[in-house]
């Protein structure tokens, strides 16, 4: 599913998958509890923009929006980044309910080698369940560039890769989902999963320490850098 040829109804059924995912098992958890890191109560700016990196079917809008009405953000913009063009086509987000705040959304088909932003265009950039399909070099390269186009900080949300969540995640999605490509490249996404050990090797190249990393249950790493402490900023 990550291939930018992938396509079809098994494609569909698998974003809706990955978002119920999000929902119930740690991802949009582990999201507001980033930014709740960095912006904790009151300090959210009148505007903000996030950009997100390998957004799927764009299920992070509702969270974000309703976490933004609620921080007091009056202007929201959002980012949708995906490789796969076809999932580009298929994001038609829900943006939640209450409040009145205004929120607009663009998708962008793009590489994410290739940043489409310039420095300091947005204020949040988020990985979720992306940095695991790369290896350690790419990764650094990620979260250097990343640091550059942001203006608060980077969130990092990815898989803790262990025995448990492997057989969890490979019964799991045989037995709960319709589509093909869940069972297959769920499993293989735990096994490419990180262990504290280099998450922490990943900012010693970055030559930036994370702000917060820890465990979110069930099977999740969050990640924090900000941008205030970069070296030489």
């Amino acid at each position: 599913m990550d291939l930018p040829e992938a396509d079809g109804e098994d494609l569909h059924l698998a974003l809706e998958e990955l978002g119920w995912i999000n929902r119930h098992l740690g991802g949009h958890r582990a999201f507001l509890s980033g930014l709740h890191s960095h912006y904790p109560p009151g300090t959210a700016p009148p505007s903000l923009t996030v950009l997100d990196v390998g957004c799927g079917g764009g299920d992070i809008v509702a969270p974000l929006r309703d976490w933004a009405v609620n921080a007091g953000v009056q202007k929201l913009r959002i980012i949708l980044l995906d490789f796969n063009r076809h999932t580009c086509r298929q994001i038609s987000p829900c943006t939640g309910n209450g409040g009145e705040i205004d929120v607009q959304w663009i998708v962008l088909q793009a590489d994410a080698r290739h940043l489409p932003c310039r420095e300091g265009a947005v204020d949040i950039i988020h990985f979720g369940l992306f940095l695991h399909h790369f290896r350690q070099g790419d990764i650094v390269q990620f979260l250097r560039v990343a640091l550059k186009m942001c203006c608060k900080g980077l969130i990092v949300n990815d898989l803790h890769a262990s025995r448990l969540p492997y057989w969890v995640t490979r019964w799991g999605t045989r037995i709960l989902c319709r589509s093909t490509m869940v069972p297959q490249d769920g499993p293989l996404s735990i096994l490419r999963g990180f262990h504290r050990a280099e998450l922490q090797s990943i900012a010693t190249g970055v030559g930036q320490p994370w702000t917060r990393l820890g465990w979110v249950w069930p099977f999740r790493w969050l990640g924090l850098m900000s941008y205030s402490q970069r070296s030489g900023s």
